[in-house]
């Protein structure tokens, strides 16, 4: 019984881990935020297995935890009038890994937000459509939330896909183009993309997956885009292709009809439905 006790007293040992930690949280062009909440989570031989710790950020930004004990600590940072950033890590193991983390007061772990900007009456649509396996376009207009003639399409989409005598799970080529009449669009790379660029565009895109990518291969693809309309307005889509089944695209798109290249909104923002 003693040797049984010793063994799992040993076993704790790691959520009897000491903890401290120095953070430091700033805005999307380098400086500090004071007064942003943290609200820490920390993994532990308490009741509940849990414990939760909350501070604030300083006139420099900084904030720290210490005289605590657990294996894993996480910290949410936000505030008020500002977008967390989703790239921080926020979780931190000091026991139980090859390598744990390790805190120095000299370089605090850096947390990002940005600071809420102008919102925009946006038309916010959201929805699916079938997309032929022969390449037959499918109109779309971003504008008025439905399937349109190609000639009339703020945005045309395209797909071939090559699945016939294809065994479940046996991968096969499939491409899916995407066509912009009279603009273009361009690939979103940024977390937070509330300004449309105004140069940079090409009229069509394409996602091409061939058999022979091998592991590179997927079955389906998520994408960000910018569109610059015909008419010159912009919008921001999020766009998914699912070439197989129902064969379908998922749709979420932003337009600011006003010409502005601002696509930020309210998180509230009400969608229209596609329709076809």
């Amino acid at each position: 019984m003693q040797e049984y006790e010793q063994r799992l007293d040993r076993a704790q040992d790691e959520w009897r881990t000491p903890i401290e930690f120095y953070g430091r949280v700033v805005d999307e062009v380098g400086n500090p935020i004071q007064g942003a909440q943290i609200k820490f989570t920390c993994n532990d031989l308490s009741t509940n297995g849990t414990s939760s710790y909350s501070a604030d950020s300083d006139g420099q930004g900084s904030f720290s935890i210490s005289g605590i004990k657990g294996k894993l600590l996480t910290a949410r940072v936000s505030k008020s009038g500002y977008y967390t950033s989703r790239s921080d890590n926020d979780s931190f193991y000091y026991a139980g890994q090859d390598v744990n983390f390790v805190p120095d007061a000299n370089r605090p772990v850096v947390f990002h937000l940005r600071r809420n900007g102008k919102l925009e009456p946006l038309i916010a649509v959201t929805g699916s459509t079938s997309i032929p396996r022969d390449g037959k376009p499918v109109g779309l207009s971003l504008t008025q939330a439905k399937a349109v003639s190609e000639e009339s399409a703020e945005l045309v989409i395209q797909c071939w896909t090559d699945d016939v005598g294809k065994r479940p799970g046996q991968r096969f080529d499939w491409r899916c183009r995407l066509t912009v009449p009279g603009g273009g669009l361009q690939e979103i790379t940024e977390e937070f993309p509330f300004l449309a660029p105004e140069t940079g565009y090409q009229m069509s895109t394409e996602i091409n997956m061939r058999a022979s990518l091998g592991n590179e291969w997927r079955d389906k693809a998520a994408r960000s885009y910018f569109l610059k309309l015909g008419n010159g307005d912009y919008a921001r889509i999020e766009f998914e292709m699912i070439p197989y089944g129902e064969h379908f695209a998922l749709l979420q798109s932003y337009l600011n009809p006003s010409g502005s290249r601002n696509l930020e909104s309210d998180v509230n923002v009400h969608f229209t439905r596609l329709s076809k």
